[in-house]
């Protein structure tokens, strides 16, 4: 029997090579990003367990300038 953990391997292998994720696909288009409804969710759930998520917390430094789209 697989575990979850290999179940959801296996899911992420059968990904197209070419498949990006949707903030991803918003990003390149210049559309708002969701940022703070994805990975700030997580900061704060985070933040209540008092734990920390550095790895998201770069992510959300890194992405910031993009979280409104381009201007029009």
């Amino acid at each position: 029997m697989r575990t979850h953990v290999e179940k959801a391997i296996a899911l992420i292998d059968e990904l197209p090579d070419e498949g990006t994720s949707s903030m991803h696909q918003d990003k390149r288009k210049g559309l708002p990003l969701e940022l703070d409804h994805l990975q700030g969710a997580a900061l704060r759930l985070a933040e209540k367990a008092n734990i920390t998520l550095p790895t998201i917390s770069l992510v959300v430094r890194l992405t910031k300038p993009y979280e409104k789209g381009l201007p029009l």
